[in-house]
This record gives structure tokens, C-alpha cells and sequence, in this order.
């Protein structure tokens, strides 16, 4: 009976919006007034916007149709449609179409002098504006918006909602150029006029501005007060998943290093994530960039690296593959409907030169008819061209997107350079462990891919200076990560276990690389030597599958025999 529950309590919220939706559709039938079928028409849009229902492109292209036939496009129940069309191209990501929706409902409240309405709709349009990264206008969205605010009178309560609603959106616009002081003076004044309005859910959005605003600005003991006092109010008043808001808590805790916190306030984050159903696999993404951030911080290159696997491969299943097809839609259908203009283009100049000959040889009343057609003819391909315009325009934005993700890619690659060459061998170290022992050395380390599986190493122990050249397997990122591994083990063999045989240490190696990856053919080809810095100046050396060479005084070259099995599973 316990798990019949849950599923008669499903059944009946379906049957419930059913019955909501069956009734609206059986009003619809009965009614025969134009504009009354589009108020009910709007009902159930904004009904099914409410709940999260899918709406059919043949349900929005009905609405058209039924607003063109019955020349309803100049009224108010025709401004609201074309305002619900943009609020759900916008809940389906197509920016483009919802600002095509969202000027046609503009421009009818303009008609309808609803100056309130007006104001909405340029805020609308500059929140899409900032989604497609267009900045520029977006302020012109904004301070339009602005004019009107104020050079016209409203009350109270609409003044403070539109002064709400400016203020998030110029926070948003900022805090997505990296201008977090404006972003911050434009979220404080979001939530002044929240807490006047004593709308909680704006409050909460208003402290979760802020408080990120602080954290990027650095004042993290701010931005955690602000945090926590959103995580109230949240548990109070609102609803919704709080999966966020703790999130956002456990990660100014790790920039503030204070990673029991952070871990404590992570767990509640995936424990409330896995009992809500709202599903946001952007928050697992972010949460295991936190872990490796966190790892990274507390000096687990190992848990670093797991976590930095986790995170490329959710990255590349959530973005890759959306923004590859999406390219390839566009792409596909800019050709398809470029060869449609084409043709069209082709015939109407055809229909056009016949004309002209048969104007050629008839009455003027057939020339005068010939000349309507060329005015025809040329506004038709002036709508060819701006159609090819907006197409151009439509895969410039797609093309942008995509160098964006190459962008940041190069720069985690970046990240990773930096991370490797932590644990290289320092310069300044060899030099002074090294002069004793020989007068000259040099370092040529020149990575292909900026991250490289190849790495120099050295350390002294005892008396004992050991110095490890090798090449790890794999190239780029994965030969990166390889090299840190077998750093990692070499200086666990060295300086934790105190192993001072040269081939011991590569044996322990072998046998800690065959136990973490699993019987993977993974590992690398090296050569170590140690040097006695006592008296005797004794060397020993160990290669694998890596033959190292001698210059003796006489400047001849020395091959020295070497294993040639790398060190890794066989």
C-alpha cells in the first residue's frame, strides 16, 4: 500500500489537469465569439506555461491563424497571446522566436497604451537579449524601458514591481560581463524594492544575487550571511528545490578553504537534489567542478583527477552533442530554404523578362501591368535578402556558441598546465642541489598540446639525489594526468617508503600503476639515476624501455643497456 500511494496521488494531479484542460477545450467548441474562443484559447496556454505541459507547434500556429482570420491582431487578448508564445519559446531556449513573439505583443500593448504592459515587454526582450549575449541591446531594451518609467504616472505597487524587474535584469546583464560592482548595486536595489513589495520569493532571488555578487568580489564572510539568510527565508516561504542554495553556501565555504563546512553543506545540497523532482544536471555538473576544486585545494591530486573525468564527460554529454546538432539544424536548413529563395528568385526574374518582351509588343494597359509586377518582383527579393540576413545572422550566434565551449576548453587545458607544472621539478631546486654534483645543466621542456605525458623530476633523499626523466603513456590532458600519477608514486616510493634501489622504486611504481588503473596498458617508459652526494660520487640508474646516453670526457657517445618493458601492466 505504501508505494500505491504515491502513484494514485500521480494519477489524480493527471486526471485533475485533464479535467481543467477537457473543460476549457468543451467551452472552446460552444463558444462562437472570435474574441472569446482567444480568451479561452489564452487560458489554456497560460494554463499549460503554469503546470510545464508541452505545447504543440500546430497549438501556437491555431493561435495565429485564428487571430489573421478574424483580424483580432490589434486587440488586448491578441497582445497576451503573443506574449505567452514568447514566455514558451523562451522555457524552450529559442531566444530568437520568443523576441519575434515578444516585439508583436510590444508593439500591440503600445496600441493599447498599456504603458505598464509596455515596460514588461522591453524588460522581456532585453532578458532574451542578455541570453543571446547581445549587451548592447539589451541597455537599449532597458533604458527605453526606463524613459517610460519615468515620463509616465502608475502606482505605488506597479512602480516598485517595474523598478523590481529593471534592477534584476541590469544585475543579470553585469554580472554576465564581469562587472560584479554594477551587478551588486543593481541586486541591492532588487532587493530593497522586494522587501517593500514583501515579495518573498523576489527577496530570496535578490539575496542569492547578492550574495554571489560578494563572492566574486571576494568579501566571502558577506556573501555567506547573505546566503544563509536566503536559505531561511527559502525554508520558510518558499517551495522550491534547495538544492541551490546550498550549494551556493558549500562553495563559499571552499573559497573561504573551510572545506568541512563545504562538505557539510554539499551533502545536504545532493540530499535535497535527490528527494526533489526537479532534475538540473547543470547542478551535478557545477557540484563535481566544486569537488575537484576542493580536492585540488586540499592536495588530493588523485580525487582531483576523478572528479575533473566526471566533470569533462557530464560537460560533454550536456553541451557538445546539443550544440553540434543545433549548428548542423541551422546549418541544413539555412541550405534548404537558401535553395527555396533561390528558386523563387530565378522564376520571378523568368516571369519577369517574359513580361517585358510581351510589354514590348502590347497595349500600354499591359505595360503598366508589367511594371506592377517588376515593383512586385523587386519587394519580393528585398524580403529574400532580409530573410537570408536574419538566417546569416541566426548561425553567427550558433558559431559564437561553439567557439565559446572551444574557448573554454583551451582554457581548462590551461588549468591543467598550471597544475601539472606544480609538481614539476622547480629550476631554482635543481640548481641548488645540482651545482655540487655537476658544473652544467639545462631543461628542454616544450609540450606539444600545452599539457604533455612527458615530465622531469627530482629529489633528494638521504644521502641520495635521485633525477627521473619519462614519458608517460597517452598525449595531452590524458598524458598529463598519467605524469601526475607516476610523480605521485615515484615520490610515495622515495620519500614515504624510503625504497633506495633505483629498480625497487620502478618495481613499486609498476605494482601501485597495475593496482589504481585496473589492468589498463597504461604507464611509461623512464629513466632514473641516482647520484651519492657522499664522497665517492657513485652512480646508479635503471631504464625502462627508455635507453639513456653517456658523453665521457672524450666527448664519445655511451649507449647504456636498459630493460625494454615499460613500467606499467604488462
Amino acid at each position: 500500500m505504501r508505494f500505491l500511494i504515491p502513484f494514485l496521488f500521480l494519477f489524480g494531479f493527471t486526471v485533475s489537469q485533464n479535467v481543467q484542460l477537457d473543460s476549457l477545450n468543451d467551452i472552446l467548441q460552444e463558444e462562437s465569439s472570435p474574441i472569446n474562443k482567444l480568451k479561452i484559447m489564452n487560458q489554456m496556454i497560460k494554463y499549460k506555461i503554469n503546470e510545464n505541459i508541452d505545447i504543440p507547434e500546430k497549438e501556437i500556429k491555431k493561435i495565429e491563424e485564428h487571430i489573421a482570420k478574424y483580424h483580432l491582431e490589434s486587440t488586448e487578448e491578441s497582445c497576451h497571446s503573443y506574449r505567452f508564445m514568447g514566455i514558451w519559446c523562451k522555457i524552450k531556449s529559442n531566444y530568437v522566436k520568443s523576441n519575434e513573439y515578444y516585439f508583436k505583443s510590444l508593439n500591440c500593448f503600445k496600441k493599447q497604451s498599456n504603458d505598464y504592459r509596455v515596460i514588461l515587454g522591453l524588460i522581456n526582450i532585453a532578458s532574451n537579449y542578455i541570453d543571446l549575449q547581445s549587451y548592447e541591446l539589451a541597455k537599449k531594451m532597458l533604458g527605453e524601458a526606463e524613459d517610460i518609467l519615468s515620463s509616465n504616472e502608475f502606482t505605488r505597487q506597479q512602480e516598485l514591481e517595474l523598478k523590481s524587474q529593471l534592477s534584476e535584469t541590469y544585475s543579470l546583464m553585469y554580472f554576465s560581463t564581469n562587472d560584479y560592482h554594477r551587478a551588486l548595486i543593481y541586486a541591492t536595489e532588487y532587493y530593497n524594492t522586494s522587501k517593500e513589495l514583501q515579495d518573498k520569493d523576489k527577496l530570496s532571488s535578490a539575496l542569492n544575487k547578492i550574495g554571489i555578487c560578494l563572492n566574486e568580489l571576494g568579501q566571502h564572510e558577506k556573501a555567506l550571511q547573505k546566503l544563509k539568510e536566503e536559505l531561511v527565508l527559502d525554508k520558510t516561504f518558499n517551495n522550491s528545490p534547495l538544492f541551490y542554495p546550498y550549494y551556493n553556501i558549500a562553495n563559499t565555504y571552499v573559497k573561504m578553504n573551510n572545506f568541512d563546512y563545504a562538505n557539510k553543506y554539499l551533502d545536504s545540497a545532493f540530499l535535497n537534489y535527490n528527494q526533489s523532482n526537479h532534475k538540473d544536471i547543470s547542478f551535478l555538473l557545477e557540484s563535481c567542478y566544486l569537488l575537484m576544486e576542493m580536492s585540488i585545494k586540499k592536495g588530493d591530486i588523485q580525487k582531483a583527477f576523478e572528479y575533473r573525468e566526471k566533470y569533462f564527460k557530464m560537460r560533454d554529454s550536456l553541451y557538445a552533442a546539443e550544440i553540434k546538432k543545433e549548428v548542423v539544424k541551422q546549418n541544413a536548413l539555412y541550405e534548404v530554404e537558401k535553395r527555396e529563395m533561390e528558386k523563387q528568385k530565378l522564376m520571378a526574374e523568368k516571369k519577369q523578362q517574359q513580361y517585358i518582351i510581351i510589354g514590348a509588343a502590347i497595349t500600354i494597359i499591359l505595360s503598366v501591368t508589367l511594371a506592377l509586377l517588376i515593383l512586385r518582383g523587386y519587394r519580393q527579393k528585398q524580403k529574400i535578402n532580409l530573410e537570408l540576413k536574419r538566417k546569416n545572422n541566426v548561425i553567427e550566434l550558433q558559431k559564437k556558441l561553439v567557439e565559446e565551449q572551444n574557448k573554454n576548453i583551451t582554457d581548462s587545458i590551461h588549468y591543467a598546465s598550471r597544475i601539472q607544472r606544480a609538481l614539476l621539478t622547480t629550476d631554482s631546486f635543481l640548481s641548488d642541489q645540482f651545482t655540487p654534483l655537476l658544473s652544467e645543466h639545462f631543461i628542454l621542456y616544450l609540450p606539444k598540446d600545452i599539457v604533455s605525458g612527458d615530465f622531469y623530476w627530482a629529489v633528494q633523499k638521504d644521502n641520495y639525489f635521485y633525477f627521473v626523466i619519462g614519458d608517460s603513456t597517452g598525449h595531452g590532458v590524458p598524458g598529463a594526468f598519467m605524469s601526475l600519477l607516476n610523480i605521485n608514486f615515484l615520490n610515495e616510493a622515495i620519500i614515504e617508503k624510503g625504497i633506495q634501489e633505483t629498480g625497487e622504486i620502478f618495481d613499486y611504481v609498476k605494482q601501485k600503476l597495475s593496482y589504481h588503473l585496473h589492468g589498463e596498458k597504461d604507464g611509461m617508459d623512464a629513466t632514473m639515476v641516482r647520484l651519492d652526494i657522499n664522497a665517492n660520487r657513485s652512480i646508479q640508474y635503471s631504464a625502462a624501455n627508455h635507453q639513456p646516453v653517456l658523453v665521457n670526457r672524450n666527448k664519445e657517445l655511451i649507449k647504456c643497456d636498459y630493460d625494454k618493458s615499460p613500467i606499467g601492466v604488462d
